[in-house]
């Protein structure tokens, strides 16, 4: 009866799944020579970077004209307070 050995498994630091080091890209610039991210994290981070970028670009067009949208603080353009 032979036993398998245990699979290597890395969490990654996006998702923070344990997953197996076959879906994390090699890396020499990691101590354990793959990437801190799995393969899907890597291959969604666009989409997900598109998609926020769609949000704010709706957000700031919803504001009314001449205010802008700094991180949650209203502030008046250069235009409207002189």
């Amino acid at each position: 009866m032979s036993m398998q050995p245990e699979l290597a498994t890395k969490i990654c630091h996006q998702c923070h799944e344990e997953r197996p080091l076959a879906v994390f890209f090699p890396s020499s610039l990691y101590a354990d020579g793959f990437t801190d991210r799995c393969k899907r994290c890597v291959f969604d981070s666009p989409r997900r970077e598109r998609e926020r970028r769609e949000r704010r670009v709706q957000h700031e067009a919803a504001a009314p004209h001449g205010v802008i949208h700094t991180g949650g603080i209203l502030a008046l353009t250069h235009a409207e307070i002189w």
